[in-house]
């Protein structure tokens, strides 16, 4: 949704684009993260590395996807929506859990 301009604000015309800018730089890099770690096998402490912080920063950081959804639930939603589906589901997490109770028993 295209904000309005501020007649007579061209500074914020200017902090609103860069705003834009910036949240399409993270989802590229959160993409290319996990495409680094799904395609190329790279792991958190590599990514880190490659950012210059710490595994769990990095892990903490970029463990969610370029929609905000979790890299898993991404991954999943781009898998079901080729298939025409609507997107991700909560049935993995139920199927953990049964199977942890399980486990637990």
């Amino acid at each position: 949704m295209p904000k309005q301009s501020v007649e007579g604000q061209p500074r914020l015309d200017m902090a609103a684009a860069a705003l834009l800018l910036a949240e399409a730089a993270d989802r590229l890099a959160r993409a290319e993260i996990i495409a680094a770690r799904e395609v190329d096998g790279a792991t958190w402490e590599q990514v880190g590395t490659a950012l210059g912080m710490s595994r769990q920063s990095a892990h903490e950081r970029f463990r969610m996807g370029p929609d905000g959804l979790h890299s898993r639930w991404f991954k999943k939603g781009a898998a079901q929506k080729s298939d025409g589906s609507s997107g991700p589901t909560t049935s993995g997490v139920a199927g953990r859990t049964a199977r942890r109770r399980t486990a637990a028993s």
